[in-house]
């Protein structure tokens, strides 16, 4: 895989794929450990990283995000990103834990309805 020069100050496009990736790089977890807390195989995950359609997405969204903790509006349709770094509450825990990555640190909030 090689990486393609981009300019400076570029923005990654906002998708469900670049979303997923940047949930799962924020809570320091592998494809492995997110297939297990979500009930996901391996592949279903790479393909939704890799941009590709997958049969009911809206379920796949809804696993991550029950696995996660984060927003799953916000994984599903995109939105704005806090610079706290998020808090999600793991699944099977009482109390909520940051999350840090030393390389990523935001909040995933609701988007607001129209």
């Amino acid at each position: 895989m090689s990486i393609a020069a981009h300019e400076e100050d570029w923005i990654p496009g906002d998708s469900l794929a670049t979303r997923v990736t940047v949930v799962r790089a924020t809570l320091g977890i592998n494809r492995k450990e997110l297939s297990e807390r979500s009930g996901l195989s391996e592949n279903v995950l790479q393909s939704i990283e890799d941009g590709r359609s997958v049969r009911d997405a809206h379920k796949k969204v809804s696993a991550i995000a029950r696995a996660t903790g984060v927003s799953r509006e916000w994984l599903a349709f995109g939105g704005p990103l806090s610079e706290d770094g998020p808090t999600p509450e793991p699944p099977g825990r009482g109390v909520s834990q940051p999350y840090r990555n030393n390389s990523i640190s935001l909040t995933l909030e609701p988007a607001a309805s129209a």
